[in-house]
């Protein structure tokens, strides 16, 4: 018999149902080797890492090894992913598997799965190549550079991705900390007819905007108030809406947010339930590619249902040029189903919102007409702008679920040049500039993928672990609440950004991804691309304590080798000060005789070594 192994035990199920009884499927249970917990496992000499298997899984390792030792043939078929490619070579590795057997689907349907059985593949070793150097490098990065967090506090943690993310919120909290806003005023008026027209100019872009008074216009008031109003021109233009594309994982955590108030862990655990189901596609992408067969499915439900929004060809979505054209976009694996039964209301929700988005991505677009009222009131000009529905395209499929709010203008009376107008009411409405607004979970998602700082399969985690950290908190409000910096978090990117500020710069962040994507491609190999950098960021890290140790306050203890924080500690031989960044650095000071009546203000950490260890 032929063993299966997967990473997710809610997938057998589903696969039994699929394959019967010619395999036998057992899962990994996700990771289950990795760097030590406690040391830094990584030679930085030759950029190997010594992986470990985590305790808790060492019965499910060896439960695998008997499985395969009496199994027929191993087939790998882990996430289509990095870090399911990763996994994959990490079973190899524990199974001393010489030529593993790799099975890839991005959806598990029995098309999709007989087919990727059919026809395997060998394993990717550029992946696992990609994928082990991102973990390097986060693990570098983080258990070098959290001990410096010490003066601030136990249990701090800085990261390659997290720190970057924590940086961007600050940023924003502090731009708005120093915003001033300015009043101003503007100017409309309500005619009898139902329109509505504004005071306004065309800006430098052709755009329409509405007058901006520095004071309360009580003269432009009073010259709208006694004037005759004639509407001076009405230009109508067609204005065609196009769908958006089919859901990939920012974009669906950020629609799942905006339209069903979910936060991003939410619709992550909700969507993965779906795709372990059978019901979408694999859920950790950045592409918008559609399978033909998907497209087919979608235009047959077109010109079923909604005929009219029947486009003569399949759209086509390109995707940005760091995606990964192998996947698909997360889509519904049969179209048809428009709904599922037994689903949770949860699981029925997202479906809901993803098939919609779906078939309304081949849809045609909708058209409008976009009028244009211009209104002419002694040496004033207002003007008025209207859409009017004339072909609901894509529209006709419901609430496609488009990332924002939707806000479309109003259709205007139907009127003629020359035409005079009844004034109702002139108003003047103050208003006051508004800050930058606070990043809710969805648009610091769609920030982190445009600026390219982190990867579909880390968004949700680096949020996790600035809240768990306690850097970051959420307004309290019961849909879409937003980001803000804790006291703690702003501390911490404040002393990160004095020490190592382009490690917090997106460019220096997406510069990794952008070399991580290319090891991937085979077009860097990792021991080189790993070994630069370290030297380059070694050199941060010492200037960086350096600086930090010039700024400590008055009374602080610094290590003389690195610069770090000490500590008064108590060994055999009596009190010493010792290096925070113990076991790395064995850097000691010792302690003078404290003056009768004084304590000393540090915090004393008893140690089982002597006066010479930190």
């Amino acid at each position: 018999m032929d063993l299966l192994i997967i990473e997710s035990p809610n997938k057998i199920k589903k696969l039994r149902q699929i394959l019967g009884d010619g395999y036998q499927i057992q899962s990994t249970v996700g990771h289950f080797r990795d760097l030590p917990a406690r040391t830094l496992g990584v030679d930085t000499r030759s950029f190997e890492a010594a992986y470990e298997v985590d305790e808790k899984k060492r019965d499910m390792v060896e439960s695998l090894r008997r499985a395969a030792a009496r199994a027929e043939r191993i087939i790998l078929a882990t996430d289509p992913d990095r870090e399911g490619e990763a996994i994959a070579w990490h079973v190899a590795q524990v199974l001393d598997l010489t030529d593993p057997v790799r099975a890839e689907f991005h959806e598990i349907t029995k098309g999709a799965v007989t087919k990727a059985l059919a026809k395997p593949r060998t394993l990717d070793v550029a992946l696992v190549e990609a994928q082990q150097a991102r973990r390097i490098l986060d693990r570098l990065v983080g258990y070098t550079l959290s001990p410096e967090l010490k003066p601030l506090g136990d249990r701090l943690s800085a990261g390659r991705v997290q720190s970057c993310v924590l940086h961007l919120i600050c940023s924003r909290e502090r731009e708005r900390l120093a915003f001033q806003d300015r009043r101003y005023w503007t100017v409309r008026v309500t005619y009898a007819n139902g329109l509505v027209a504004g005071l306004a100019d065309i800006d430098d872009n052709g755009k329409l905007r509405l007058t901006q008074f520095e004071a309360e216009p009580k003269d432009v008031v009073a010259v709208l108030e006694r004037a005759e109003h004639r509407v001076q021109s009405v230009d109508t233009s067609p204005v065609d809406r196009k769908p958006k594309p089919p859901f990939e994982t920012s974009s669906l955590l950020k629609a799942a947010g905006t339209r069903l108030g979910w936060k991003t862990d939410l619709t992550s655990r909700v969507a993965q339930k779906l795709f372990e189901g059978g019901f979408i596609t694999y859920i950790r992408t950045d592409s918008v590619t559609v399978a033909p067969e998907a497209q087919e499915a979608a235009r047959r439900i077109l010109e079923k249902h909604f005929p009219d929004a029947l486009p003569e060809k399949p759209p086509v979505y390109r995707n940005k040029a760091d995606s990964q054209e192998a996947h698909e976009c997360i889509r519904p694996t049969e179209p048809e189903r428009g709904r599922i039964p037994d689903l949770t209301k949860e699981e029925a929700a997202l479906y809901a919102l993803i098939w919609k988005r779906f078939v309304a991505s081949q849809a045609r677009p909708a058209r409008f007409d976009r009028t244009t009222v211009t209104v002419a009131a002694e040496d004033l000009t207002l003007r008025a702008v209207g859409m009017r529905l004339v072909e609901p395209g894509f529209l006709a499929i419901g609430d496609v679920a488009d990332d924002e709010e939707d806000g479309d203008e109003d259709a205007v009376p139907s009127l003629t040049a020359g035409d005079r107008l009844d004034v109702k009411t002139v108003d003047s409405e103050t208003k006051k500039t508004s800050p930058p607004p606070r990043y809710k979970e969805a648009t610091l998602i769609e920030t982190m993928k445009r600026l390219g700082i982190g990867r579909p399969s880390t968004y949700s985690s680096t949020l996790d672990v600035l809240r768990k950290r306690g850097y970051v908190a959420q307004e309290e409000k019961k849909k879409s609440p937003a980001l803000y910096p804790t006291e703690l978090g702003l501390q911490v990117d404040a002393f990160l950004a004095g020490g190592v500020p382009d490690l917090l710069e997106p460019t220096y962040t997406a510069a990794m991804e952008a070399s991580l994507d290319r090891i991937a491609e085979h077009k860097l190999e990792r021991i080189a691309y790993l070994r630069e950098w370290y030297a380059d960021f070694t050199g941060q890290l010492a200037a960086a304590r350096k600086r930090w140790a010039e700024s400590a306050p008055a009374g602080e203890m610094r290590c003389p080798r690195c610069h770090a924080l000490m500590r008064l500690r108590e060994g055999k031989f009596g009190s010493f000060y010792g290096c925070t960044r113990y076991p790395e650095c064995r850097g000691t000071r010792p302690a003078p005789e404290p003056a009768a009546g004084n304590e000393a203000d540090l915090p004393k950490e008893t140690v089982s070594s002597g006066g010479t260890g930190g």
